[in-house]
Formats: C-alpha cells, structure tokens, sequence
C-alpha cells in the first residue's frame, strides 16, 4: 500500500485528490493538509509520497519541499502546479522533488509525452484514467472540472 499525503491551500483541492487516488486500489491517502501542517503531519504520518501545492498563501511549497526533505525518513515529493514556470520547477527539482504533476494545458498526447518524458502511449493511459475517475468523457469536460474546482489559473489581465 502506498501511503499518501495531500497538501494544497483549497480543502475542495485536497478532497478531489483523495477521492481520486482512494479509488487506486494500492494509495491510502493518510492526510489532507495545509501547507503549515504539512510537515509535522509528514513526520507523523511517515507517508511513502507527498504530493505537495508550490503555491499556497500559508506557506511556500519549495519552502515545504526543502523541510520535507530534512526529515529523517523524508518521502517522495511530486509538486503540484497549475501554472508553467521554468524557475518554480528547475527550483524544486534542485531541492528534491521527484517531478511535477502538470495538467490541463491543452497540450497534446505527444506533446505532454515530451514534457514529461514518457511514450505517447503512457500519456493516452494516463489521460483515459485521469477522464474515468472524473466521470467525464472529454479532455475539455477535465478541464472544465479542474476550472469549477479552481485548480486552474486565469491568465487574463
């Protein structure tokens, strides 16, 4: 069983992740936290994966990232983000993070392929199950939950 802890600054955030990752039948989510709670539920929890927000009000994620990975046992970190910043990602990275979990772009199966470095066919996997736990048959029905959920960030001026 792969145990999981969530952190994001939105509770509705945190609740879509558990309910997504609880229908995997080897996650147990073990937490759903703030930011400010992130590491002394981590240290309590002694979760195998955090998946960690980079931008919450409470706390900065990389500051997170940097206390998780000071930790005796620390776990694996995937950062969470809604937005495409070279400095934010190659700045976690270098501070441990394992990858970033990068999502409704509208980029293509072949070019989120070479984004993150997997085939073709482990992104259309990926995607088919991404749309099945939502309930939704359409990338544009994805993103139109990510966009209700807030998870999307507006680039309007």
């Amino acid at each position: 069983m792969i145990r999981v802890v969530v952190v994001d600054d939105e509770e509705l955030v945190r609740s879509g992740f558990r309910l997504i990752l609880q229908a995997a039948g080897d996650i147990e989510v073990v937490a759903t936290v703030s930011g400010a709670q992130a590491v002394k539920e981590a240290g309590l929890q002694r979760p195998d994966v955090v998946l960690l927000d980079i931008r919450m009000p409470d706390v900065d994620g990389l500051t997170v990232l940097r206390q998780l990975r000071g930790l005796a046992s620390p776990p694996v970190v995937a950062m969470l983000t809604t937005f495409d910043s070279d400095e934010y990602i190659a700045t976690a990275l270098r501070s441990g993070a394992a990858g970033f979990i990068l999502i409704a772009d509208g980029l293509s199966n072949g070019d989120i392929a070479k984004r993150v470095h997997v085939s073709v066919g482990t992104v259309k996997d990926h995607v088919s199950a991404i749309l099945t736990k939502l309930g939704v048959g359409s990338r544009v029905q994805a993103a139109l939950v990510a966009q209700r959920a807030g998870l999307l960030e507006s680039h309007e001026p």
